[in-house]
Order: C-alpha cells, then structure tokens, then sequence
C-alpha cells in the first residue's frame, strides 16, 4: 500500500468576537420582533374597540329611531332603559377593548367610555401605575382618533370630555 496521508483538519472553534457578533444579531432580531408584536396587538385591540363602538353607535341609532331619542344610561357600565334589546348586555357591560367601561349620555349625546383610575387621596394625584395605563390608553385612542375624526382629542366627533371619559358625539 502506498503512502496515505491523512488530512486533518485543524481543531478551530468560534473566537469571542464571532460568538458576540451573533448575540448581538440576535439580540436585534429580538427587538425588531418584540416591537412589531406590539404594535400588531395594540392595532387588535384599537380594531376590537373601533368594531364595538360601531355596533353600539349603530343601535344607538336604531333605538333613536324606534323610540324617539337616544338611549342615555344611567352612570358608566350600566344599562339604558331597553338597551337590552337593541345589544348583548354582555357585550355593554364587558370592558372596552382599551379598558374602562361602557356609557351613552352627555350634551350632546354621545357613546363613550369611562377609564377608571385609582387617585391617591392624600395627594389628589393619579397612582404611578396607573399613569403609565392612563399614558397608553391615551395613546391608543389618540391613534383611534386619526382612524375615525381628525386625530384631535380635544376636538371632532370623537374627544375627551374630561375626567378620564372619552365620546362620539352621534350624528356626525
């Protein structure tokens, strides 16, 4: 038999900077992900609510239609008179896709929602917490604002109406 050599290859792993170059490709790639998935979620749920305030508004409208005026509840979440017939009471009394509850009333009338927050007593203030859920509901309605009105929460059909309580003026 003749003289075969074996080839061998050398023993090479991968050097630190390679390994970190790769986390770091990673750790981006995560990032990109975890953002889009955000704002894929939020967009959902700005979607659920925009669909709910529309069958609402809708029956508000058809009630408005069959009994001469709009239905007007008596305090947030609770039921119009008759209202039961015109929606799902569940569905009224679920929480809105962007929290808070449920509620028609105002002058003018309007549908709207009612974000409850917990005031600290002592001071008067919003809890921390709920400042950071009051800053992304804002947000949210302020994108749902430029979908339905004119992307102003202080003016148009859809607005702030103080205290925490947000509204579509009907009609519009």
């Amino acid at each position: 038999m003749g003289n075969l050599r074996t080839a061998t290859l050398p023993n090479r792993g991968y050097s630190l900077v390679e390994m970190l170059a790769v986390v770091v490709i990673l750790g981006v790639l995560a990032a990109l992900v975890t953002y889009a998935a955000h704002w894929i979620v939020a967009r959902a749920r700005i979607a659920a609510f925009q669909a709910n305030a529309r069958t609402f508004i809708n029956a508000a409208e058809i009630y408005r239609f069959r009994e001469g005026h709009y239905p007007v509840s008596p305090a947030p979440g609770e039921l119009p008179p008759r209202w039961e017939n015109y929606v799902d009471p569940d569905d009224w009394f679920a929480a809105t896709p962007l929290g808070g509850q449920w509620h028609i009333g105002g002058d003018p009338v309007g549908l709207g929602i009612l974000q409850n927050y917990t005031v600290d007593e002592s001071t008067g203030e919003i809890s921390e917490s709920d400042q950071v859920l009051q800053a992304s509901v804002v947000t949210d309605l302020e994108y749902y604002d430029e979908i339905v009105d004119d992307a102003n929460l202080t003016t148009g059909s859809f607005a702030a109406a103080g205290d925490g309580f947000f509204r579509h003026i009907f009609g519009w």
